[in-house]
């Protein structure tokens, strides 16, 4: 009888954090910006969860996971 091979774990990094202060300092989130993968080559930064910066420049509201269209990933993703 052969051997079931073991699985690999495959790992992903979904997302970044960057902050101006240390991560215990109660204000550490207000000045942090992430960058958030949202998948195939779509990354975007992120301030508060809710705004996403465009590749204009500005900030701008996100909708929703599910409301989100191709077309508005693709003009707030990162240069890979």
């Amino acid at each position: 009888m052969s051997e079931i091979p073991e699985p690999e774990a495959t790992v992903q990094p979904m997302e970044y954090l960057l902050t101006w202060l240390p991560y215990d300092d109660p204000d550490c989130f207000v000045w942090s910006v992430s960058v958030e993968w949202r998948g195939d080559d779509f990354w975007v930064a992120c301030h508060h969860q809710h705004y996403v910066l465009s590749k204009a420049g500005k900030w701008d509201r996100e909708p929703n996971p599910s409301d989100r269209i191709p077309d508005l990933l693709a003009k707030k993703a990162l240069e890979a």
